[in-house]
């Protein structure tokens, strides 16, 4: 179970790349400070319930990234006219801003109804 914890909590270490944003001119690394909730996992006991619903998160924001990255390849390129280099590049971003934005939001409604569950028993 304590390998878990960490394999849960991991993505709180992309929120280190937030410090990016006071050496640099960036100050779009400042949205990686949004990582850092993903640290409570060090602190909740994971039970077969939480990894179910970890797990089918991570599944849907898979698929929902896979599904994504042709349609905006195919936006970028055809309708934007970009290169198809910066298509992909573009693509590729979305989609793994779309695969993370799916999976924090599936996260907090499983564990959401486990609350609500918890409280009508």
């Amino acid at each position: 179970m304590k390998r878990n914890k960490l394999v849960y909590s991991s993505l709180g270490f992309l929120s280190l790349f937030g410090f990016i944003g006071f050496l640099s001119s960036n100050k779009f690394f400042f949205a990686f400070f949004a990582f850092a909730i993903y640290f409570k996992y060090l602190f909740i006991k994971p039970d077969e319930m939480m990894e179910k619903y970890m797990n089918k998160s991570a599944a849907y924001a898979f698929h929902f990234g896979c599904l994504s990255l042709l349609p905006i390849t195919g936006i970028c390129y055809f309708i934007l006219e970009k290169s198809i280099v910066n298509s992909l590049v573009v693509a590729f971003a979305v989609n793994w801003m779309i695969s993370i934005v799916v999976y924090s939001l599936l996260t907090s409604y499983y564990e959401l109804r486990e609350i609500k569950e918890i409280d009508n028993d």
